[in-house]
């Protein structure tokens, strides 16, 4: 068939005009990730950073619940209009515990306590914070529901 160069042409300048914004937005991504996993240590003492002291990219946080709550948890963000995910993005949508994860010595016992948070374009402190009230407010629920 007849390739769609136009097509592939405003794919490669959408690409490009993406990637040139990055350098950017990395800082106030940092300072965010770094803002959330503080205060979910907080909120969950004993919570684990996966990839801690290694390259990271900027924008996203997987972190490690000390207790199994981690599915309750996700449905009563969603209620509260706070979108997460249960582990690294290369499982999303599926059943099995992430094999990427696991790569990075994940304890199997730990692989369903994963929770992954990300920020995209114009994200930052205030959305950090944001989430961090959503997070109070969603464990506070749990608990008060006698099931955190």
């Amino acid at each position: 068939g007849t390739e769609n160069v136009a097509a592939a042409v405003g794919a490669a300048a959408a690409l490009e005009a993406a990637t040139s914004e990055l350098p950017g937005r990395e800082p106030q991504w940092r300072a965010a990730v770094e803002a959330l996993e503080a205060g979910l240590a907080d909120l969950f003492p004993g919570l684990v950073v996966h990839g801690a002291g290694a390259p990271r990219v900027a924008n996203t946080s997987c972190v490690g619940l000390p207790v199994a709550l981690r599915d309750l948890l996700l449905v009563r963000l969603d209620d509260l209009g706070l979108r997460a995910s249960p582990g690294a993005a290369c499982a999303a949508g599926s059943a099995q515990p992430s094999h990427v994860l696991a790569a990075m010595g994940v304890p199997p016992a730990a692989l369903g306590r994963a929770l992954r948070f990300s920020f995209g374009p114009g994200q930052g402190l205030a959305q950090a914070r944001d989430a961090l009230g959503r997070l109070a407010r969603a464990l506070g629920d749990l608990r008060r529901a006698g099931l955190a």
